[in-house]
């Protein structure tokens, strides 16, 4: 069973589908993140980061804010 937390906070769009989520993609643009992500994760090997695809940020924890969708991310 799912736990509840106290202070999460549930985003419009993380439940509902984005303009980018219903649009789709070319084979060349998904070769081309594809191969993006395999450089990122080779190139930052072995230091303390993670390499994300396709992630929703958020700037602030106004429950309707539309996310930056990015193809890549490197976080560390």
């Amino acid at each position: 069973m799912a736990k509840e937390l106290e202070h999460e906070v549930a985003y419009y769009y993380d439940l509902y589908p984005t303009k980018e989520d219903l649009m789709g993609v070319t084979s060349d643009h998904s070769t081309l993140v594809r191969y993006l992500m395999e450089v990122l994760t080779s190139f930052f090997d072995g230091q303390i980061c993670a390499v994300y695809e396709k992630l929703n940020v958020y700037q602030t924890d106004y429950y309707i804010e539309v996310p930056l969708a990015t193809d890549t991310a490197v976080m560390n």
